[in-house]
């Protein structure tokens, strides 16, 4: 017999007859199993509360991430067409520059003076030699000619006795040898800048 059952067998001997002994336990034993429903009512009331919180706050974070990962995504594309417009601005802006000189700049003029700027001759500039200075400076004034003037890449490729797709190479190089080069880079701009104004 349990400490329950203790309890109720003293207060049986203590009783004054008012109720039956039997009573007395079924009225205890009915005690006993409301507080173990209240319990256990209680208990599954706050595991489901708390399960319904973190379900919420899990689905509020889920909506978060991808509030976020939306909006990170739109400020990709937005920067992504800002710098579209702005190389178009930027092309734009040259190509204005490049009808207002009109004919005045010709090829030979940029190719001599790229010669002098750099320290080679005319005619190493167009020659088939691939000592790297004298490629660069070739490719220098291959990127201010196409820069200057409104010539294709097969007359650039007349004008530098070259095919049209080495022009095209050696004008996507200069870029990349003015990222690397500051010194090379401002003799190039300093070029173009002496051609354009």
């Amino acid at each position: 017999m349990g400490v329950l059952g203790e309890q109720i067998a003293e207060a049986l001997r203590t009783w004054d007859g008012l109720l039956r002994p039997d009573e007395v336990l079924a009225a205890a034993a009915e005690r006993r199993r409301r507080m173990v429903r209240l319990v256990h009512v209680s208990q599954s009331e706050a595991a489901d509360t708390r399960s319904a919180n973190i379900r919420a706050r899990r689905l509020e974070a889920e909506r978060a991430a991808r509030e976020v990962a939306e909006l990170m995504k739109e400020k990709a594309r937005l920067e992504a067409e800002l710098a579209t417009h702005r190389a178009i601005a930027e092309a734009e802006r040259l190509a204005n520059e490049a009808r207002e000189w009109g004919g005045r700049a010709k090829c030979a003029a940029i190719i001599k003076l790229c010669a002098e700027r750099f320290g080679f001759s005319v005619g190493e500039i167009l020659s088939g030699r691939r000592r790297r200075p004298l490629t660069r400076a070739r490719q220098a004034a291959m990127w201010i000619c196409h820069e200057a003037t409104a010539r294709s890449f097969p007359e650039l490729g007349r004008a530098f006795r070259r095919d049209h797709t080495t022009i095209m190479h050696g004008i996507r190089l200069v870029p990349q040898h003015m990222a690397a080069n500051p010194e090379w880079r401002e003799k190039v701009m300093s070029v173009l800048a002496e051609v354009m104004g």
